[in-house]
């Protein structure tokens, strides 16, 4: 069968535990996460886990904005996990004011097998907005 590329799964959801992809049975996949949080009105954790192992574990002050990709504020330097605080995130992504950041895939690869899934955990505090992707390869195993 042919190989699925793109986007494996993707949420907006606010808060609680998310399955953002669950490998098919027989399958295996190459994937990136990618990812854009507006903070809620308190601190928060933001936790993505892959097939039970916390990858990414950020706590962020009420209204921190965290996203994977890089920001142009005084280096083209990738972060790895940015962090713009007050910056209006999400509002900016979509209208398209200014270039100061870009939202990419986390610079990480991950190889998972049948049945394995990706997550996030949303804790503390209800997100103001949030768009996660798990970006990559799905083929026969």
């Amino acid at each position: 069968m042919a190989a699925k590329i793109g986007i494996l799964g993707d949420s907006s959801t606010t808060s609680g535990t998310v399955t953002l992809y669950t490998v098919p049975s027989s399958k295996a996949a190459r994937f990136r996460n990618m990812y854009a949080v507006r903070g809620g009105a308190g601190t928060y954790k933001y936790t993505i886990v892959v097939n039970g192992i916390n990858v990414v574990n950020r706590s962020a002050t009420s209204g921190e904005d965290i996203f994977s990709g890089i920001t142009g504020a005084g280096s083209q330097a990738a972060n790895l996990i940015g962090n713009v605080e007050g910056s209006g995130l999400l509002e900016n992504l979509q209208s398209g004011a200014g270039i100061d950041w870009m939202v990419l895939p986390y610079p990480a690869d991950f190889f998972i097998n049948a049945d394995d899934t990706v997550q996030y955990v949303v804790t503390t505090t209800t997100l103001a907005s949030t768009y996660h992707a798990v970006v990559g390869v799905e083929d026969d195993a």
